[in-house]
């Protein structure tokens, strides 16, 4: 299941040889169009960005929840997958509904959302400000990080193996 939902990104139900290989081995490929992209249209994007980030996440559970439902797949059977913001997707999913994953591989992701975005020195923080809100100078935007970022809410849990993949001079997202 491959998510995104960020900065408008509509994400194309596109033909890929790789997912092909995997869909001849017996795979479902599933994309989930979550809040935050733009597949449904502006206002789409407005309800998964800001305060409303949290949709993101609960759209993307939706996703696999429905996925079960429908018999394509079990609960802990979903290889979740996201990269960079959608990196962020996979660290608030597996914190939020970790029994649903066999595993979650994040590519490049941004997981320690409060640190980055109270940090105003980083060149790209003020500009994240317009998707993700600014902690700084909102009380309101803060708490709303607060309950997502990955980092910021590892729990005692039993969590789905989680393979994460970090550039070492990835100016957008530092390891």
């Amino acid at each position: 299941l491959y998510g995104y939902g960020a900065y408008g990104h509509a994400t194309p139900a596109a033909f890929s040889a790789n997912r092909l290989s995997l869909v001849d081995r017996g795979f479902v490929f599933a994309i989930a169009h979550v809040r935050g992209g733009t597949d449904k249209g502006w206002a789409w994007y407005e309800n998964g960005k800001l305060p409303h980030k949290p949709n993101t996440f609960s759209d993307f559970i939706a996703c696999g929840r429905k996925l079960i439902e429908d018999g394509f797949t079990e609960q802990g059977r979903i290889v979740a997958q996201g990269g960079s913001a959608g990196g962020m997707l996979m660290g608030a999913i597996a914190n939020m509904a970790p029994e649903l994953f066999a595993g979650v591989i994040a590519d490049v992701p941004f997981v320690d959302v409060i640190n980055t975005m109270l940090d105003k020195d980083l060149p790209l923080t003020p500009p994240e400000w317009l998707e993700w809100g600014n902690p700084i100078e909102d009380a309101t935007a803060f708490r709303t990080m607060l309950s997502y970022s990955p980092y910021d809410n590892v729990g005692a849990k039993r969590y789905p193996p989680i393979l994460a993949l970090a550039g070492l001079t990835d100016p957008r997202v530092t390891y």
